[in-house]
């Protein structure tokens, strides 16, 4: 394995635990869907807010329009088989 692989390895591991904690903190927020929108406005908000230290404006939306959008199906996915896992 080279030094790329352990990176990337590295830095999965450490989205990982960044999600895990995010979903802590978001989970008792979820019970209504007002709740599940209030918590997502503040997220993408703050997103948004950190993207704007490192990208201009037009790299922000042309990957809100592209990589962000595309991915919403396959988030979905994810996100409905984590639920359904949950729940059984």
């Amino acid at each position: 394995m080279d030094d790329i692989d352990l990176d990337l390895n590295d830095t999965a591991i450490e989205m990982y635990e960044f999600n895990k904690k995010l979903w802590e903190l978001i989970e008792p927020h979820s019970s209504t869907k007002h709740d599940v929108l209030m918590a997502s406005a503040v997220l993408l908000k703050t997103a948004i807010q950190l993207y704007t230290v490192v990208l201009d404006d037009n790299d922000i939306s042309a990957m809100l329009s592209h990589e962000v959008s595309e991915s919403i199906p396959v988030l979905r996915k994810k996100l409905q088989n984590m639920l359904n896992r949950s729940v059984h």
